[in-house]
């Protein structure tokens, strides 16, 4: 990477490094509180999974060899792995849509729109699967799993209205600066 940067893709790397290196250092200390304290009130789950979350990031900041894809790639599977374990967690109520919610986002930054509609579309799947645990809902019911729908419902039509919006955006970006074929290749 270089000090100047033209293209889309060295605009996506800086991003990409900036959100791993700043991560890995400012969540040290979150990191180090919740497992301390999710130890002293017995939520083992929740150790398990911060982590290795925080080994998966560290990682990714310090394995050279992974190619810059590679990387992105790691990073979503991160945010989505810790989005639906903090919902299989702590429910509806819980950060874990928040984290949902970054994921597509982040992949229509550092990738293109297609990645961001897949990233999406894998995270709905993922959370109405997870959500329904293999029942059927009745229409009109007002069962937990009905309300998880409603609530996944509302959550995802926001996703995709920022995603549309990201990606919009994406392409006007990469058009000006010339960098599109460069950026998504």
């Amino acid at each position: 990477m270089s000090a100047s940067c033209s293209s889309m893709r060295c605009a996506q790397e800086k991003i990409l490094y900036g959100v791993l290196g700043v991560g890995a250092v400012v969540l040290l200390f979150p990191y180090l509180l919740g497992v301390v304290l999710a130890g002293q009130i017995g939520l083992w789950s929740v150790v398990v999974i911060d982590s290795l979350a925080y080994l998966w990031l560290l990682f990714l900041v310090c394995y050279r060899p992974l190619s810059y894809r590679a990387r992105v790639y790691g990073l979503l599977f991160l945010i989505e792995f810790l989005a639906l374990s903090l919902l299989a967690i702590t429910g509806n109520q819980g950060a874990g849509w928040l984290w949902l919610f970054l994921a597509p986002v982040l992949a229509t930054l550092l990738l293109d729109s297609r990645n961001g509609y897949l990233t999406a579309t894998l995270s709905a799947v993922l959370v109405v699967f997870l959500g329904l645990g293999g029942q059927t809902v009745p229409a009109g019911s007002d069962t937990p799993a009905a309300r998880w729908l409603g609530a996944v419902r509302g959550h995802l039509q926001q996703l995709f209205g920022t995603l549309a919006y990201s990606g919009i955006h994406y392409r006007t970006i990469a058009q000006q600066s010339g960098g599109y074929a460069a950026g998504a290749a």
